[in-house]
């Protein structure tokens, strides 16, 4: 064989020997690029949490394949990549100690796949060990949470503590404190914001600790539990009746509204998730009451109880206006939280 030959025939098999490379790492490319991933976020701080364990359970998956529960474990960034998910739609939920997680359901449908974002809550705060979550998200222009509830509790100030089952205080009413971007609060108050975000999708986080709530004055009376509706919600007995707390949502970009914003806001206490509120889409208006927490104690005052009473109030520009319910209440929407002091 003549030399020009051999030198083409070692330079054909060096390029099938490429080839071969090249095959294997594009398609290991393609693998990597194919990989779901889930970025996993603390509510109450916006930072990322590792070491937190993400699970993809399926719900249906493409035509002919079979598929079982696949877990991942989040790095430093937050982030947890699955490896060989077929198509198809997934529950994905998390763990770790500490911690609470809010569930959602994506899709796994083509290459270099975020899932979305998972957020988790801590479960103490503060000094409540058991402490309470507000957290809003949404999905593009900058929007803040409001929480407002009595400044003080006493029969000086029984306007802010008669109760009424919907009694409604608007954002600008005197005599409350303001939980928003300007006044946070701190950890030894009864609620303070942890996070505000403004350049992204949330978390906008209030805790409240509900450890930290008022005790009955003398000018507070007591309210029995065969008061309809609110009270009916309660375990059986008598209770102080200590105010009207309100959530609020407010399009913080000027000339902007909550419409079409996907504002959605999770309630937690411990290791539990207790409500989910969807703002309803079309609203024109900058501000809305998302719901109120009428708070008591008990007899011994040993315990609170908070029960949150979905509100969908539409309050006009500037948040001083109470305007007519989005809708009516009944008692399946309200729950209850309760805790000890």
């Amino acid at each position: 064989m003549k030399k020009s030959q051999k030198i083409l025939m070692l330079a054909i098999a060096a390029l099938m020997v490429f080839a071969v490379s090249s095959c294997d790492l594009l398609f290991g490319v393609l693998d990597a690029l194919q990989d779901p991933t889930v970025t996993v976020i603390d509510a109450r701080t916006g930072l990322p949490i590792s070491d937190a364990i993400i699970t993809l359970t399926p719900l249906a998956v493409e035509e002919g394949k079979t598929q079982v529960a696949v877990t991942a474990t989040t790095s430093s960034s937050g982030t947890a990549t699955f490896d060989d998910v077929t198509y198809g739609s997934y529950t994905v939920t998390g763990e770790l100690t500490g911690y609470v997680f809010i569930p959602f359901t994506a899709t796994v449908a083509g290459w270099a796949v975020n899932l979305g974002t998972m957020y988790a809550a801590t479960t103490a705060k503060g000094t409540d060990t058991n402490a309470i979550s507000i957290f809003l998200t949404w999905n593009s222009l900058d929007l803040d949470s409001w929480f407002t509830y009595p400044t003080t509790f006493d029969a000086a100030n029984s306007a802010e503590i008669n109760f009424t089952e919907d009694g409604y205080y608007a954002l600008a009413a005197t005599g409350r404190s303001k939980i928003y971007h300007a006044n946070k609060g701190s950890t030894d108050t009864f609620a303070m914001l942890d996070v505000d975000n403004t350049d992204g999708t949330g978390p906008e986080t209030i805790s409240v600790l509900g450890n930290q709530g008022p005790l009955a004055d003398s000018g507070v009376g007591v309210i029995p539990t065969s008061t309809s509706f609110i009270m009916s919600a309660l375990p059986a007995g008598n209770y102080y009746y200590m105010g009207a707390g309100e959530y609020y949502v407010n399009a913080y970009t000027a000339a902007t509204s909550l419409d079409v914003q996907d504002v959605r806001v999770v309630i937690t206490q411990g290791s539990s998730i207790k409500g989910i509120f969807n703002l309803p889409t079309n609203l024109t208006q900058e501000t809305v009451s998302l719901f109120r927490v009428h708070y008591f104690n008990d007899a011994t005052e040993a315990n609170y109880y908070m029960v949150f009473v979905p509100d969908f109030r539409l309050v006009g520009t500037g948040g001083t206006d109470g305007q007519a319910a989005i809708r009516s209440l009944s008692n399946d929407d309200i729950f209850v939280i309760s805790g000890q002091r």
